[in-house]
């Protein structure tokens, strides 16, 4: 009788308060809920990777540790130049730049300890950064033209390959990105593709796309 009256009273609660129903997240486990595509993704992935580097280096893999350091040097470059970046995103995005410059000339200096703390901190402090969730449209102009040949980094500085335009044909009005993957240099042996419409910002050297889309899925068959 006990355990009918709490089987009714729980499909009462889950009817009528859904939110209150719901089972939260173990401690120390985020929430999974999805944040906005916008500046969110870059700022999520370069804060990910400074952790990244941080926790190899306490686990002694240097170079695990140097390889997600220099993919978030290339984001956050391409992140604090890129075009239509509002003032508190750069300054958000260049505090990290410095975070982990100054990071990795500890770690050049042999001070891996200092590296850590330098890239807990610098990852700590743009998790926290309140940013403007919208993703600036693209130049208009030559702007695109003179970027083809440029690496096309993902939200986690991994270079995909090299931009190469939009393809001219959409059904969705919204034309794909072409990449150029693979190679030896000069176009050499490489593979064009087209990558589905994403938001994309244009940066210098590097253009970074809204995708978590691995360099290995992309390599040529």
């Amino acid at each position: 009788m006990l355990r009918r009256f709490v089987g009714v009273a729980l499909i009462f609660v889950e009817s009528t308060f859904p939110v209150l129903a719901q089972t939260p997240p173990p401690l120390g486990q985020a929430s999974s809920a999805p944040r906005d595509i916008g500046i969110a993704v870059f700022q999520d992935g370069l804060a990910s990777e400074m952790r990244t580097s941080a926790g190899k280096l306490g686990s002694g893999d240097r170079y695990a540790a140097t390889r997600a350091l220099d993919q978030a040097r290339h984001l956050a470059k391409a992140m604090t130049s890129a075009v239509g970046v509002d003032p508190q995103a750069r300054h958000a995005f260049t505090a990290a730049l410095e975070a982990i410059r100054a990071g990795r000339a500890a770690l050049q200096n042999g001070r891996p300890a200092e590296t850590r703390q330098i890239l807990a901190d610098g990852a700590e402090a743009l998790e926290k950064a309140r940013l403007d969730r919208s993703i600036p449209p693209l130049p208009g102009g030559s702007a695109i033209g003179d970027a083809e040949g440029s690496p096309l980094l993902n939200t986690h500085g991994e270079t995909l390959g090299q931009f190469r335009g939009f393809e001219t044909r959409s059904s969705s009005g919204v034309p794909p990105i072409r990449l150029e993957v693979g190679g030896l240099g000069f176009g050499i042996g490489a593979k064009t593709m087209a990558l589905p419409a994403a938001p994309l910002l244009l940066g210098k050297p590097y253009m970074v796309l809204a995708t978590d889309t691995k360099p290995s899925a992309l390599e040529p068959k």
